[in-house]
């Protein structure tokens, strides 16, 4: 959550970042202040459901492959029109899965690391 929003922010971006963790969201409250970016960053205590009733050009969700699927229209639902969606903590062998969930969204570009695969769709 932080790491991610942290990275966004230093590239000029502006938003809210998530994490069901309460340490996770204190971490990053001390790391936007100790990057000086925390005029750029929000971040909230929850699931994707966390109160945030808005889109966004730019949303990052990195947790694993169930929540991933099981959440699927709420996250697409977040994406502005036009806007982009990139999905990572999916390993390889997961990939089809989480694809499917997001069949709507037309074929994504695919990233991988190792075991790793990130997927970028777009919105139109």
């Amino acid at each position: 959550t932080g790491i991610l929003s942290i990275a966004c922010a230093l590239l000029g971006l502006v938003g809210v970042c998530s994490d069901i963790c309460p340490i996770a969201i204190t971490n990053t409250q001390k790391n936007i202040h100790l990057n000086s970016v925390a005029h750029k960053v929000l971040p909230v205590e929850g699931s994707i459901d966390a109160g945030v009733n808005e889109t966004f050009e730019l949303v990052i969700v990195n947790i694993l492959k169930n929540p991933l699927i099981l959440y699927a229209n709420q996250i697409m639902s977040l994406v502005s029109i036009g806007g982009y969606l990139i999905l990572s903590g999916i390993l390889i062998d997961q990939e089809e899965e989480v694809k499917s969930a997001y069949a709507i969204l037309g074929k994504p570009n695919r990233y991988v690391s190792g075991e790793w695969i990130s997927l970028l769709f777009k919105k139109d």
